[in-house]
């Protein structure tokens, strides 16, 4: 009788047993589904980041475009495909600032260094891949800063007002806190609306 006992709750344990492995094997499966969507969420969130991400990059808005990868990949850092769109983006940046250096548009790539400079600190993660470092653009933004604030002073000498006040504004563009300039700008605007208040 005790044996008979012994068999019966040895086969009720074995059945609660196997009733416990099938509801983790189906709670695993949930997981693994879970994530798989969290996977394919994550490939179509790249997709359309990367057609976003283009279309600023095609206005010329940087900062947003770099936004975009920046706040995403830190969710999906292992995401190999957003880190190759988020180097790719920063490499367009910086050859577009590169293109214009070469060309004297030294607002066009003053404002590109500026924005890739602010963001650098972002870049840590991903260094070793760019052909960037934090010098380059700092003596790049000056170089632009020189040039800018040159011509506005021919301008202003030429007793071109305007002109020189329109270059110094596309300087503060992207250094804002540049006192000379500022006092140039204003010392040009009183200038000019003197002038003006005397036709």
């Amino acid at each position: 009788m005790v044996e008979r006992q012994f068999i019966q709750v040895k086969f009720m344990c074995n059945i609660l047993l196997l009733l416990l492995l099938l509801s983790c094997t189906h709670e695993k499966k949930a997981d693994v589904e879970q994530s798989r969507n969290d996977i394919d969420i994550s490939n179509t969130e790249v997709n359309h980041l990367q057609s976003e991400a283009s279309a600023l990059l095609a206005r010329g808005d940087y900062q947003n475009a770099l936004d975009l990868y920046k706040n995403t990949y830190h969710k999906h850092q292992t995401k190999k495909t957003l880190l190759e769109q988020y180097v790719k983006t920063i490499q367009t940046i910086k050859t577009a600032a590169d293109k214009a250096f070469a060309i004297n548009d030294y607002s066009t790539a003053g404002k590109s260094y500026a924005v890739l400079l602010r963001n650098y600190k972002y870049f840590k993660d991903i260094l070793q891949q760019l052909p960037l470092n934090r010098e380059y653009l700092r003596e790049r933004i000056q170089e632009c800063r020189s040039q800018l604030f040159k011509k506005g002073l021919q301008e202003y000498r030429s007793g071109f007002l305007q002109d020189a006040i329109s270059t110094w504004q596309s300087l503060i563009a992207f250094i804002p806190d540049d006192a000379d300039t500022k006092r140039a700008m204003n010392t040009a605007s009183l200038q000019l609306k003197r002038m003006q208040n005397h036709r």
